[in-house]
């Protein structure tokens, strides 16, 4: 008839270590994965130019790279990445490699699309992004009819 209630604190409030692994799991660990995802988005577009600018100006014979003003490459592109990680659950879900690879390689496709079209109508980018531009349009074009296609199949 009457229930009996354990009068034990450690039975109603978390201990302070309890605490603390939350709050490193809640706070500490998805700003250490903003901060990598930053830095590497940093270093791809500065491995980027590197590559256009020594490496294949010597293979090919290419005008020169123009450079990507400061603003898109210490921030519009960060964001672009960042948050489509973020609106993709890549900061919250543990997926398997594979899984997490391709989400990844998603991310970066539509974060690309995204910048293309932000350097495009700023005119930032001039002539080099058209090419560019092409082959990510159509690789999602593509990407979407065959992900839409099994998305059917298995209806």
């Amino acid at each position: 008839m009457h229930e009996v209630k354990l009068q034990s604190s450690a039975w109603e409030r978390p201990s302070s270590v309890e605490v603390a692994f939350d709050y490193i799991k809640r706070v500490v660990v998805p700003v250490l994965l903003f901060c990598g995802d930053y830095i590497a988005t940093i270093g791809a577009v500065w491995t980027a130019a590197f590559i256009r600018n020594l490496v294949l100006l010597e293979v090919w014979f290419t005008q020169e790279f123009q450079g990507i003003p400061y603003l898109y490459t210490y921030v519009v592109i960060p964001i672009a990445v960042i948050s489509f990680m973020y609106f993709n659950r890549l900061y919250v879900r543990r997926l398997p490699l594979w899984q997490q690879t391709e989400k990844i390689f998603k991310v970066s496709c539509y974060a690309i699309l995204l910048v293309l079209t932000l350097m495009y109508f700023n005119e930032a980018a001039k002539n080099t992004v058209y090419g560019l531009a092409l082959v990510v349009y159509l690789y999602l074009l593509i990407h979407c009819t065959v992900c839409n296609k099994k998305v059917a199949d298995y209806d």
